[in-house]
């Protein structure tokens, strides 16, 4: 069943005053996934694409429609429609447009523990030597003893640059042993990354 659907050209593009297109195609499926195909043959990749039902999805540089993860700041369910107004499976809040709702936004007088404090600490000095994803910080925070919620208080504390930490991992593991794209994809994704700063780490190595 053909769409009328409108696809913003770029990864940035959720944002109302971006230009938009709109063009007729429809959903196509194999054994790998999901894709849109328009009726000129072209598809979208490494973009977002909002339907005429007003539901945006992500496809990655090969086309196919990203689902259970985080794209930046949005984060698209299990049909790869991006969340809004509700709490992502990993425990974070959205707002109506999508984006995740920062923790000093959410509470501004928030108490700060001492095991904040520590976590916080810790993830600095983590950051100084070795480059992680969010999601594996916090899971090594979480493996020195520090609970979830002290634990992702700190990770997001550091402002840590997500993308950039991608690309010095790449860089770290193309610096001992080779890959080919595909595997250094793959093990970047084990790593915890996202499928946006995947992208960006590969592109910042060559790849």
């Amino acid at each position: 069943m053909k769409k009328r659907i409108c696809i913003i050209a770029s990864i940035l593009a959720l944002t109302f005053g971006s230009s938009i297109t709109c063009i007729a195609g429809s959903w196509q499926q194999n054994q790998i996934g999901f894709w849109y195909q328009n009726d000129d043959g072209s598809y979208p990749t490494n973009s977002w694409m909002q339907d005429s039902d007003g539901k945006w999805y992500y496809f990655d540089e090969n086309g196919y429609m990203l689902h259970d993860q985080w794209i930046g700041n949005y984060y698209v369910g299990s049909s790869g429609e991006m969340l809004i107004n509700t709490t992502t499976p990993d425990g974070y809040q959205v707002g109506p447009d999508g984006a995740w709702i920062q923790p000093n936004a959410q509470t501004a007088e928030q108490t700060v523990t001492l095991g904040m404090k520590n976590a916080v600490k810790k993830a600095q000095q983590y950051l100084k030597y070795m480059s992680f994803s969010r999601k594996g910080l916090i899971k090594q925070l979480e493996y020195e003893g520090f609970s979830s919620s002290e634990a992702t208080y700190a990770v997001d504390a550091v402002g840590a640059d997500w993308e950039v930490q991608c690309a010095k991992k790449a860089e770290a593991y193309l610096k001992y042993t080779s890959f080919s794209r595909t595997g250094l994809k793959k093990q970047l994704e084990y790593e915890g990354f996202t499928g946006s700063e995947v992208a960006f780490g590969l592109l910042a190595v060559g790849y």
